[in-house]
């Protein structure tokens, strides 16, 4: 251990449990409107690790307007690797079509317009404040190198994803992390990631989906 002491592994924990929790809600019961509960449970996460690491995230939100074409490019990488993801998946693995469709399934019922905006100013910006702010921020001061809280982060918001029991999501999880993960480890600022996570959000949901 680093500089934290029982309380502090306290804070950690209990979001974490508090996340599991919700995401069980979401995915494995499917409890309510899955977009505004994604909303609620991200943003209420998020507010709580600002609550709890203010002082330490604020170092991390320093805005140069330079992050905004960066995050693009990143969006762009990432959707990249996703479709030649799938395209591989598809190919090797007999199920993965299916699964994949089945993540699309979760936009039915819902405006696209209501999703983009909730992707673009809530989702996004929240998971990334959450996941990779708190929990692997945390990692990395309390017990961890930076890449190790950068794979251990990865796995941790991976494993939230299981209760949905589609593999292909929590591969997408899996790979999300660690490319978002390692944005935050290499530019020591939140804001690329928010960006990349937004926009390839709306990219991979709504405007060019890869398997939906």
């Amino acid at each position: 251990m680093k500089d934290c002491d029982g309380e502090a592994t306290t804070i950690f924990a209990l979001p974490l449990v508090v996340a599991f929790v919700l995401w069980g809600a979401m995915f494995g019961l499917r409890l309510g409107n899955f977009w505004l509960m994604m909303s609620l449970s991200a943003s209420g996460l998020a507010l709580s690790a600002l609550a709890w690491d203010h002082k330490e995230l604020r170092r991390f939100f320093r805005w140069r307007w330079g992050w905004l074409p960066l995050g693009l490019v990143l969006a762009a990488v990432l959707y990249a690797v996703f479709w030649l993801g799938n395209a591989f998946s598809a190919a090797v693995l007999p199920f993965a079509r299916a699964r994949v469709a089945d993540v699309y399934g979760i936009r039915s019922g819902t405006d696209p317009a209501i999703i983009a905006l909730a992707l673009v100013f809530l989702i996004g910006p929240a998971e990334e404040i959450f996941w990779r702010g708190f929990v692997q921020r945390r990692l990395e001061r309390c017990w961890l190198s930076r890449w190790q809280a950068v794979v251990v982060g990865a796995l941790i918001y991976a494993g939230v994803h299981v209760w949905s029991g589609n593999v292909m999501l929590v591969g997408a999880a899996l790979t999300g992390g660690l490319f978002w993960g390692s944005v935050l480890a290499v530019t020591g600022n939140l804001w690329p990631g928010i960006v990349s996570h937004a926009a390839w959000d709306v990219a991979i949901f709504l405007l060019w989906p890869i398997g939906g």
